[in-house]
């Protein structure tokens, strides 16, 4: 803890113990306990606010920060459905929002990470499609610095789920959207990596990193600036077409990079980088027989990204392959209760390198 975050803390508990659903007391405990060691002792204050101010979109949005530190993915989606069903009702009354559409888009982003980690395409890809004109354009233009990097997160759900055809079919971005056009590249670059396309796939990289350039520098996703995220992806995409170019140690350690570059991005939520590295490596790594080194990044998502499917399939995959069954079988336990209400599973971590 930094600062006077102790003292804090002790004022919202005493608070919290006279008004247990204290609306902004609510508000700010989630804030000050979800980057913490200790994230689960926010769950009640959660659990209170999120209908609380059933009109108030914002605070029907608040709980999914906790709800995601803690696994409960399903809930970050009902959250954030009842947030922007809340937006839509003071949009209706002529309101003029002006930067609350910030937080509207972020209710969108945020619904679509939780159907990301959920497995859920269909509702990710549908709050996808409408983040993408959540904004209005002269308010997008005034805002683009902090909020143009989420508004393409329909590329991120199509590699999550890998749909890569649909990736390839995207319109290109107008050039006055440097972030967006920049993430077109990128996915055009992982997409045709995926399908065997190294060459075509060599040149999205290239376009990639020449037009990663044109986006200024002070921009942000959100907490992170945007020089510290594109990184991430630079290296993702050089990974997975070395990968795919049969250069496995280059690979490797353009893959390692991408993840010391996601790991020391500043907390947020959503986080900076929605689609974890660590289930793309793993997934290489399981493809390639490192089933050991898949199954350390797998257990080291599980510490940041708590009881999300992804992972808790790659290390059960891992596991088995290493006839470890017994731990096998406790975590394929855990995947069942993750991925309860997924009708149409995964074979892998990552669709970079579906297991049959």
């Amino acid at each position: 803890p930094k600062g006077n975050t102790e003292a804090m803390v002790h004022a919202l508990e005493h608070t919290l113990r006279l008004h247990p659903d204290h609306p902004q007391a609510c508000h700010l405990y989630i804030h000050a306990m979800e980057a913490g060691p200790y994230p689960a002792r926010a769950v009640a204050a959660a659990e209170a606010l999120l209908h609380r101010v059933p009109a108030a979109g914002h605070l029907v949005h608040m709980p999914s920060h906790l709800f995601a530190r803690v696994g409960r993915y399903e809930d970050v989606i009902v959250s954030n459905e009842l947030a922007v069903a809340a937006d839509d009702a003071y949009f209706a009354m002529d309101a003029n929002p002006n930067f609350y559409y910030v937080y509207h888009a972020h209710n969108l982003h945020f619904l679509t990470f939780g159907a990301m980690m959920q497995g859920q395409y269909d509702k990710a890809i549908a709050a996808a499609r409408r983040l993408e004109k959540a904004i209005p354009g002269p308010v997008l233009d005034g805002y683009a610095p902090i909020i143009e990097g989420i508004v393409p997160t329909t590329y991120h759900v199509m590699i999550r789920f890998g749909k890569w055809e649909d990736v390839l079919n995207e319109p290109e971005p107008p050039a006055n959207r440097p972030v967006i056009r920049a993430t077109h590249y990128y996915a055009r670059g992982i997409a045709l990596a995926a399908l065997g396309r190294t060459k075509e796939a060599r040149k999205e990289a290239n376009r990639f990193i020449k037009q990663m350039k044109k986006v200024p520098g002070d921009w942000w996703v959100f907490a992170n600036r945007i020089e510290d995220v594109l990184p991430i992806a630079q290296n993702m995409l050089e990974g997975e077409l070395a990968y795919r170019e049969g250069r496995l140690e280059e690979a490797w350690a353009a893959l390692e990079r991408a993840l010391e570059a996601e790991d020391r991005l500043a907390y947020d939520e959503p986080p900076g980088w929605v689609v974890p590295v660590r289930h793309a490596m793993g997934a290489l790594l399981m493809e390639s027989g490192e089933y050991a080194w898949a199954e350390k990044l797998y257990r080291e998502d599980q510490i940041a990204h708590p009881g999300n499917g992804w992972s808790l399939l790659g290390l059960k995959q891992a596991l088995e392959a290493q006839e470890k069954q017994d731990e096998a079988t406790r975590v394929a336990a855990k995947l069942e209760t993750a991925w309860k209400n997924v009708t149409d599973r995964p074979t892998s971590s990552c669709a970079c390198a579906p297991l049959t």
